[in-house]
């Protein structure tokens, strides 16, 4: 945005010299949210954490193995009332949830509209974690008292009601420690995981904000990378992904930056 190109509103509101009208740059951002959960365990397993951090033996901590206890999983495995929870996407007033802007830019709007079609049968499918694919829709700005500091982000997470309903339709085991069982209502769980600390908007898995998406849809790049309306400038970073893939985001873009290096070789 500070070259110019993004929304004519935000530039001229801080005097940057608008050569690009641009309203998708900044839109359509997203991340994977996390809600950290604690297990009380009966029987601890061989080898367990505390093994690995009181034993001498330098044997534990080098085959120490970390991080392996994420699954993604589809939302049909852990909610009986999937198709029910999903067909109320459809009937939501989009702009009800999604930033200002998107009610004011027709582009946006109907590139969300399209999004939320794919999201749908994902949400329905066998293979896609749909909280890994949220509704929400975040928004990057310039900080108009400092245009040299970061831009303000505002993540959205979870605003649309649709994932936090799905969210409490999670069953914790062997026994849930947190947030406990006297909260049964979604909104009431929802609000006890911010209070504890348990939820994070954010898992580092920023992305969006330069989507690779027709024009007419509210993006920014074409296949080919360029930016609409832009001679000789290309962006490739997890900015251009039109929607957040249900996982972790760096072999993705290993395999986009390939592709990459092929269409400037074919250019």
């Amino acid at each position: 945005m500070l070259s110019g190109i993004g929304p004519r509103d935000q530039l001229s509101a801080v005097n940057i010299t608008v050569k690009k009208d641009l309203s998708a740059v900044g839109s359509n951002f997203r991340d994977h949210q996390v809600l950290y959960i604690r297990f009380t365990l009966s029987n601890q397993a061989i080898p367990n954490p505390d093994m690995l951090v009181t034993n001498a033996d330098p044997e534990f901590n080098a085959t120490a193995a970390e991080g392996d206890v994420a699954l993604f999983l589809p939302f049909k495995d852990f909610s009986s009332s999937y198709a029910n929870i999903t067909a109320l996407i459809s009937e939501q007033d989009a702009t009800a949830y999604l930033p200002e802007r998107y009610a004011k830019t027709e582009a946006l709007l109907k590139g969300f509209l399209s999004q939320r079609k794919i999201l749908v049968e994902h949400y329905l499918s066998d293979y896609a974690a749909t909280i890994q694919k949220p509704l929400a829709r975040g928004t990057l700005t310039l900080n108009i008292t400092n245009l040299s500091a970061n831009p303000v982000i505002v993540r959205n997470a979870f605003h649309n009601p649709v994932n936090r309903i799905m969210l409490g339709e999670l069953r914790y085991s062997p026994v849930e420690t947190g947030p406990r069982s006297q909260y049964q209502i979604n909104d009431e769980m929802y609000d006890a995981s911010i209070k504890a600390g348990a939820f994070d908007p954010t898992y580092a898995h920023s992305s969006g904000a330069c989507t690779l998406m027709p024009e007419e849809l509210g993006g920014c790049v074409n296949p080919q990378l360029r930016v609409y309306g832009v001679k000789r400038l290309r962006v490739m970073d997890t900015s251009t992904l039109p929607l957040i893939p249900e996982a972790h985001l760096q072999a993705t873009m290993y395999a986009v930056a390939e592709k990459t290096v092929d269409i400037i070789k074919a250019s």
